[in-house]
């Protein structure tokens, strides 16, 4: 994980099960706050689709929300037929694939040619520093990702299609997500 900020790679871990667990507790979405330690309780939380079908968002830690400076943590899910749009923005990416099967296509900028690859359940794969991709769900069931987003909030660029100038990405930000 050479290049991949220090906190980036400790919470990816944690993702990944060494040593993090989903409190249990009664009461609101946020139950403590104290000993700069916060709790959530993910059972009472509801993602949205922020106007794009097949899509459930859900900000589990955010710039905005949550006063995070270093990392975001996003919990998608994408239903069959359904991903991002085609973007790229200056934040490392981070995804862990919790469920079904996700595929990631990429171009990197001057270059012509796309690249995909299918990412499994409990599969993992960092997006770097505005490299222009697409998350996309091919298959038949849901596919839930956890996204760890470094130095939020995201600026996106959008693009309406693979192979347009790298500079021709349209600004949107603040992002849907970070208002």
């Amino acid at each position: 994980m050479t290049g991949i900020p220090w906190v980036l790679q400790l919470l990816a871990a944690a993702l990944l099960g060494y040593g993090v667990g989903i409190a249990k507790t009664k009461g609101g979405p946020e139950v403590m706050w104290g000993s700069q330690v916060r709790i959530k309780n993910l059972q009472v939380e509801h993602g949205q689709d922020f106007g794009r079908p097949g899509l459930s968002h859900l900000t589990l830690w955010g710039a905005s929300q949550d006063s995070m400076k270093q990392v975001e943590v996003w919990m998608q899910t994408f239903a069959p037929g359904t991903g991002t749009p085609i973007h790229r923005h200056d934040n490392e990416e981070i995804f862990l694939v919790n469920h079904g099967e996700a595929s990631i296509h990429w171009q990197r900028a001057g270059e012509k040619a796309s690249m995909e690859c299918a990412v499994p359940k409990n599969g993992t794969f960092v997006v770097p520093c505005n490299v222009v991709h697409q998350i996309w769900n091919y298959g038949k069931e849901d596919v839930q990702v956890t996204v760890v987003i470094g130095n939020p909030p995201i600026r996106i660029y959008l693009y309406e299609r693979w192979n347009m100038s790298y500079d021709h990405g349209k600004l949107k930000h603040p992002y849907t997500f970070d208002v």
